[in-house]
């Protein structure tokens, strides 16, 4: 059964450069969070960022 309500989030901060094992680090966190058995994650950028304005 999957829990249904509020939740907690969890967001993190990353620059484009940074990576791991030669992916790039969001891609890696977005995968280890899966299979931790996290849901709902997913990278967003600042263009997609609500009020953002570069």
């Amino acid at each position: 059964m999957i829990p249904r309500g509020p939740a907690p989030r969890l967001t993190v901060h990353l620059g484009e450069s940074d990576a791991e094992h030669g992916r790039p680090l969001f891609s890696e966190l977005v995968h280890r969070a899966h299979r931790a058995g996290l849901a709902g994650g997913g990278p967003v950028t600042l263009d997609e960022v609500e009020g953002h304005r570069g």
